[in-house]
């Protein structure tokens, strides 16, 4: 009854204001009465009422141009961009309350899982210390510009972590294969996550994880000039699939371009910093607990150190590692160590990643020098602070208050070229009919 009373309170609070509520579900938090679903609304609603990022806008018009074609015919068409396009067509609802959908979603399996860990907890310590975890780990730009990649990913952490607290439990077989499907759907390049979870499982020495990342951490400062390399000769250049994929590795592509300058080189250094103590805590909890999931993380670390020198890779990868780390987490729970030191060094690295990556970065989108996406900055700010004076009810009517999709297409620039690229093939099969 109890709980149901703060979970009443919390939607009526939510319904009033998200900022109201942003407050009251912090509150709550401290006291591990929060209702998750609340707080996933809230976070969700304030996130796309920010500055529209490059990826989102590039969304939107690669959804735009599948009114324009015909759906059946058309195979290659991302599941991301599919249910947009239906929500549109049955219900009317702008491109954008689905990328509510996505978030919240996002926002839910994050503190749903969180709140299930602090349940754990014996003492108010490591309540702190996961709260601190939960909202340093909330990056703007991840989220909203990687939106497809991190609720993909996202939904895969979901899936561990339903595996890790019921230990292959039947009843859940179906669900887990459901949702395996939409997330390789939703991105391909989670297939990598779920391949390395039976490897951590058959593989169950410990030396191995000591050594594999030091391994692929020496292979990756290999990999980038060999594959660079390789990409350019001629024969290799005939193959549809590695031009592609030559972009994610090419210096002379923006998406496989190695930069390390400026606030990169302060990033990087501050992940490669963070990546080690973590790699040192996940050994330390290792020799207590031999988990999958512990393996699973230093075999996803060793990716990411592969990695470090393709820009694109390295990004969406790490941004699945850290998200994984919450399980050094849960096994620090369980180890009961109050003056966990070690951990509070993890929390503070993640914590300057949080500021790095949100305020001094990324804090541009909330400047005039952000106007490759919006131009009009009045506006932007305009959107911006709607969520802390307007009620919920008017924030959730996008079309009226929102970034409708009147508003993208009257405002936004980036991802134009699909449909200017549909208009031209439209010409061309015009012009062929014709003849």
């Amino acid at each position: 009854m109890r709980v149901n009373k703060y979970s009443s309170f919390q939607w009526l609070i939510l319904f009033l204001n998200p900022l109201l509520s942003l407050i009251t579900s912090i509150f709550l938090l401290l006291k591990n009465k929060q209702n998750t679903f609340v707080l996933a609304i809230t976070l969700a609603i304030f996130f796309i009422y920010m500055p529209l990022m490059y990826d989102t806008s590039s969304n939107f018009y690669a959804t735009k141009q599948l009114f324009t074609l015909n759906i059946k015919n058309y195979l290659d068409i991302r599941l991301y961009n599919l249910i947009p396009y239906y929500f549109q067509n049955i219900l009317n609802l702008d491109f954008m309350f689905s990328i509510l959908i996505y978030t919240a979603s996002i926002m839910y399996i994050w503190f749903y899982i969180f709140k299930y860990y602090a349940n754990l907890r014996t003492d108010n310590y490591m309540l702190y210390y996961m709260i601190c975890f939960a909202f340093s780990s909330l990056i703007y730009r991840s989220i909203m510009d990687l939106n497809r990649f991190y609720l993909a990913t996202s939904i895969v952490l979901f899936i561990f972590f339903i595996l890790e607290i019921n230990k292959l439990s039947k009843k859940y077989t179906v669900f887990l294969c459901t949702l395996t499907i939409f997330a390789l759907l939703l991105h391909p390049a989670i297939l990598v996550l779920l391949i390395f979870y039976p490897v951590a499982k058959k593989i169950v020495n410990f030396r191995f994880y000591v050594f594999f990342p030091i391994l692929l951490l020496l292979l990756g400062s290999f990999a980038g000039p060999i594959s660079r390399y390789l990409m350019n000769l001629p024969i290799l250049n005939t193959i549809d699939f590695l031009m592609n994929a030559s972009g994610y590795v090419d210096d002379g592509n923006k998406w496989g371009q190695n930069s390390v300058r400026g606030y990169e080189f302060i990033l990087r250094t501050i992940e490669i910093i963070l990546i080690f103590f973590i790699y040192y805590k996940s050994l330390l909890l290792l020799k207590i607990n031999n988990s999958i999931m512990l393996r699973y993380i230093f075999l996803l670390m060793g990716l990411v150190l592969f990695l470090l020198s393709f820009k694109s890779l390295y990004e969406r990868y790490s941004i699945a590692f850290f998200l994984f780390s919450l399980f050094i987490i849960y096994f620090s729970i369980l180890n009961k160590n109050k003056k966990d030191y070690l951990l509070l060094m993890i929390l503070f690295l993640f914590f300057l990643r949080f500021i790095l990556l949100n305020i001094v970065w990324y804090g541009k989108i909330f400047t005039t020098e952000y106007n490759t996406i919006l131009p009009n900055h009045s506006k932007k700010i305009e959107m911006t602070f709607k969520p802390f004076y307007y009620s919920t009810f008017f924030l959730l009517d996008i079309k009226t208050f929102g970034y409708s999709n009147n508003y993208i297409l009257k405002e936004s620039t980036r991802g134009r070229e699909y449909l200017q690229r549909n208009k031209k093939s439209s010409i061309l099969k015009n012009q062929q009919g014709n003849l």
